[in-house]
C-alpha cells in the first residue's frame, strides 16, 4: 500500500513505467487502494521499448510522487488500518 503525505493512506495511484532514454511513459496503470492496492485499468501509450524499465508511482489526488509501498502487515501492526 502507498502513502501519501498529503492525502494518506487510501488514496487513488497512477504508476508510470519508463525505459531508459526514453522522452515519455510507454505505459500507465491505475490503481485504487482499500487494505491492498487494486489495479482497475491501464492505458498503453507506445510498444514496450527495448532496455532498462523504471517505474515512478503519483498520488492519483494530488499528484505527489510516492515513496516505496508500505506492507500492509506492518500497517495493521501499528494498527492503521
Amino acid at each position: 500500500m502507498y502513502i501519501c503525505q498529503n492525502c494518506g493512506p487510501f488514496i487513488k495511484v497512477i504508476k508510470e513505467f519508463w525505459c531508459r532514454k526514453s522522452d515519455g511513459p510507454y505505459k500507465i496503470e491505475l490503481f485504487h487502494q482499500h487494505k491492498t492496492a487494486i489495479k482497475v485499468g491501464g492505458i498503453k501509450l507506445q510498444k514496450k521499448p527495448k532496455g532498462i524499465i523504471y517505474s515512478y508511482v503519483y498520488c492519483g489526488n494530488c499528484n505527489q510522487p510516492l515513496g516505496k509501498p508500505i506492507d500492509t502487515d506492518f500497517l495493521k501492526a501499528a494498527e492503521i488500518l
